[in-house]
């Protein structure tokens, strides 16, 4: 896949939504979800990208840091893949 920034090639991998160092500290229970908002940010345009405990595929570009998500694809667990025997 190409960048649409710089046109470079971009490398596959994921993007996971986890819970905050201070969640964990303080013992309490959130739910954190990534949602994607038009430029006038209302409400009714919000999308969820990642619920939280879950991930999607996504492309990174390493020459401008540029990350696309794959919302295409089906919501993964997140966590490492574990490799079959």
């Amino acid at each position: 896949m190409k960048c649409g920034g710089c046109g470079a090639g971009m490398e596959p991998g994921r993007v996971e939504v986890h819970n905050s160092p201070g969640t964990i500290f303080f013992k309490t229970w959130s739910l954190q979800d990534l949602y994607w908002y038009d430029k006038s940010a209302k409400r009714k345009s919000r999308r969820r990208i990642v619920e939280s405990n879950q991930a999607r595929p996504a492309y990174g570009c390493k020459a401008c840091g540029l990350i696309t998500i794959d919302t295409t694809n089906e919501l993964e667990s997140r966590g490492r893949k574990r490799k079959p025997r």
